[in-house]
């Protein structure tokens, strides 16, 4: 009689997003009834366990669990941000001993923001409406607040403002001076406040009263948005 050991299978994303839902796969062979614990931990320290969930699975079975790491939690104990975690898989059954490590990565570039404003030209004295719709990883309005700031074309925060989706779209008004700097790099800075790396920018222009032409003062709501560096206007 020839026995062989059995095999098991942990399937993970290489790279783990915040705040949004990752999904771990279990599979074994040639074994039945056998719990496999799972658990994540800060990585290198392991200071916390940030998931823990055990599985029972016998073989030809697949097994999932999902989970959503928060990145509230996610910072050491001298205040440093947390950039990998470490996946544990585990039996201590005495059928099959095993404990396997995986590091995985984090990502903090997680869920949307996009930002409209009324028009895309403005002149002296004129406010500015802006709305910003803030979502999650699957597209859902997200509760995270977000972090709002308008800087002139010198890079100078003229307005801030913190703000939480409650049901409908964020909304912001700022009013532009008499004498406002004039040029096309106004800008409309908005991103989330919980760790989150996720941050769009939308601009907007301001010209003296001679250099409006008459297609700038079509009001609109261009829906400009930008997750990792790049910014799309529709």
């Amino acid at each position: 009689m020839v026995y062989s050991e059995p095999i098991y299978f942990i399937t993970a994303p290489s790279v783990f997003r915040l705040d949004a839902p990752e999904t771990v796969s279990v599979s074994i062979s040639d074994i039945d009834n056998i719990s496999i614990q799972l658990y994540i931990q800060d990585h290198p320290a392991k200071e916390k366990t940030l998931y823990e969930r055990t599985v029972t699975i016998s073989s030809g079975e697949v097994k999932k669990t999902t989970f959503i790491l928060q990145a509230s939690d996610l910072q050491d104990s001298d205040g440093n941000t947390i950039q990998y975690v470490s996946l544990v898989a585990k039996s201590t059954d005495r059928r099959f001993i095993f404990e396997k490590e995986k590091v995985i990565l984090l990502s903090r570039q997680s869920g949307y923001i996009f930002i409209q404003t009324d028009k895309p030209v403005y002149t002296p004295n004129q406010e500015v409406r802006i709305r910003v719709i803030p979502l999650d990883e699957v597209r859902r309005p997200s509760t995270v607040p977000v972090h709002i700031d308008i800087k002139n074309p010198q890079g100078v925060i003229v307005q801030r403002k913190n703000a939480t989706y409650h049901g409908s779209f964020i909304t912001d008004r700022f009013q532009l001076p008499s004498r406002p700097f004039y040029g096309n790099n106004w800008t409309v800075e908005a991103r989330f406040t919980n760790g989150l790396e996720t941050e769009t920018v939308a601009t907007f222009e301001v010209k003296e009263y001679a250099e409006i032409a008459l297609n700038d003062l079509v009001p609109q709501m261009p829906l400009q948005y930008s997750n990792i560096g790049s910014t799309v206007a529709v």
